[in-house]
């Protein structure tokens, strides 16, 4: 699990969809994609799950679902669980040994009960304060994102206020990809955002 991760999100007073624009950054280059939506029902997310999924297979680009293990199967893929989600060891047994399968942290602690667990990668943060989500853990900084990075020996996916400006220094502390939301969904320009943190 390397490179950019989009979490979709839409913005309607946008005219933007969670398949809009993870149409458009993939274009540009992001090379992982989460579909995440919280609000909807499940008719309604399996229809843009599948279809966002067909797109991220066309392009060769890895797609997971958050939090939801039951859509994950339907679709063939991998999932992201967090904290209040079903446990990783449930979710082996119904997606199997070989589906990608993520777990949140938020802090050093965390970080070391989750590597236990044995999942395929670590979400990590905030690592500095973000505006995507308004229950998120204090932001835990450069300094403690290398520290986790130092102790597992699994990937690193950092998350939380990451942009243009500090990605460089997000990978300079460990991390072996970068996550974002709002960075790329809520951006003037997709495609321009989606090449700066790249380059960056």
């Amino acid at each position: 699990m390397k490179g950019l991760y989009f979490i979709t999100t839409e913005y309607p007073e946008l005219k933007r969809s969670h398949y809009l624009v993870t149409k458009e950054a993939i274009e540009a280059g992001v090379k992982i994609v989460q579909y995440r939506e919280k609000n909807k029902d499940f008719k309604t997310r399996f229809k843009e799950a599948s279809r966002i999924k067909k797109l991220c297979d066309s392009n060769k680009v890895q797609f997971l679902v958050n939090d939801d293990v039951h859509l994950a199967l339907m679709l063939n893929s991998g999932v992201h669980l967090g904290h209040d989600d079903m446990s990783i060891k449930q979710a082996r047994q119904i997606l199997g040994k070989k589906k990608i399968i993520g777990l949140s942290a938020r802090n050093y602690e965390e970080a070391m009960q989750a590597a236990n667990l044995a999942p395929d990668y670590l979400g990590v943060g905030p690592v500095f304060n973000t505006p995507s989500k308004d229950d998120a853990a204090p932001a835990i900084g450069l300094f403690e994102l290398n520290r986790i990075c130092q102790a597992v020996k699994l990937p690193v996916i950092a998350i939380g206020g990451i942009t243009a400006n500090n990605a460089n220094d997000v990978y300079h502390a460990g991390a072996s990809g970068i996550a974002v939301i709002s960075a790329i969904a809520k951006a003037p320009d997709i495609s321009s955002a989606v090449e700066e943190l790249i380059s960056a």
